[in-house]
């Protein structure tokens, strides 16, 4: 018997110019699932996320780490 346990938020990527994510903070996760995608909260990073590079080459872009409804259990999460 396992205790399944869930948890959604959002988070902020810094990602570099290859792609690759080099961190992501999670300012608050929720316990529970996650609202619909309609229905979840906006992440209300404003002016931290930045879809362009800076001088270093890294981008800071809101992702989710609640699975796309329909997605496997272990699913990697998308912006």
């Amino acid at each position: 018997m396992t205790n399944e346990r869930t948890a959604w938020g959002w988070g902020l990527a810094s990602i570099d110019a290859a792609g690759n994510t080099l961190d992501v903070w999670y300012p608050q996760l929720t316990l529970g699932a996650a609202p619909e995608g309609a229905n979840r909260p906006n992440h209300e990073f404003g002016a931290l996320a930045q879809p362009q590079a800076d001088a270093r080459g890294v981008r800071r872009e809101p992702v989710s780490s609640a699975p796309p409804p329909g997605a496997a259990a272990g699913s990697r999460c998308s912006p």
